[in-house]
């Protein structure tokens, strides 16, 4: 999925609804963010077999759920595109970036959970691939009466881009070398690097890493739950 366009989150969206009220977002402001595109695996396939209605209902229970572990790791939705969860974090110490790890991992765990509750219900299954990335946006209130809030710039679409990286090597988490230098891994994973690679769009080359759970992986650990 393209980000070139301005990706506007919802002025209804928790948080950053607040933030315009109080005018945080009232002139442009560069900010350091980390930036997690979280894609549904299949999407098409599914839509074609359930139908408009039902591929609604998939979508809602399947972010609900991804929604509500990401904000329990200090998480922001930034906003729904199609099949695709974005989510930021302000950018802090090695500790606190880890929590976007943790969530992305915790997400997948909670999914396998309801893998029960998706077949009984749809008959299908809920998987996603994600990205990782760090770096630069700007956040500003944008769209004249509809006061929603925008976040762009390179961040958001180099980790659009690690995402379709993701569906040509078929590793489900792929994380940049620039947020994984700005993270403490937590113990349970792993980072092995897939080499340096021209992104679509994109003059600089990047180095990206996949992430995975270890076979010692024992579950959420409450550490990466603070949300100091």
């Amino acid at each position: 999925m393209s980000t070139d366009r301005m990706l506007a989150a919802p002025s209804s969206a928790g948080d950053e609804r607040g933030n315009v009220i109080v005018g945080r977002f009232s002139a442009p402001r560069e900010e350091q963010r980390i930036v997690a595109f979280i894609d549904l695996v299949g999407s098409t396939g599914i839509a074609e077999r359930l139908g408009s209605v039902r591929y609604h209902a998939f979508l809602s229970d399947a972010f609900t759920r991804l929604s509500e572990v990401v904000t329990a790791f200090c998480g922001e939705v930034h906003r729904i595109v199609g099949d695709t969860l974005i989510v930021t974090w302000p950018v802090a110490s090695g500790d606190a970036n880890a929590r976007a790890f943790r969530a992305v991992f915790e997400c997948r765990e909670a999914l396998q959970v309801a893998a029960p509750h998706f077949e009984r219900r749809y008959g299908e299954s809920a998987a996603f691939r994600a990205s990782l990335h760090c770096g630069p946006l700007v956040a500003a209130e944008i769209g004249g009466l509809k006061g929603e809030i925008a976040l762009v710039g390179d961040a958001m679409n180099t980790a659009s881009r690690i995402e379709q990286v993701c569906r040509t090597t078929g590793h489900r988490v792929i994380v940049s070398r620039a947020l994984l230098t700005r993270a403490a891994l937590p113990f349970d994973l792993t980072a092995t690097s897939i080499g340096v690679r021209r992104l679509r769009g994109k003059a600089e080359r990047v180095e990206l890493f996949a992430l995975e759970s270890s076979e010692a992986s024992v579950g959420p650990i409450s550490l990466f739950r603070a949300c100091a």
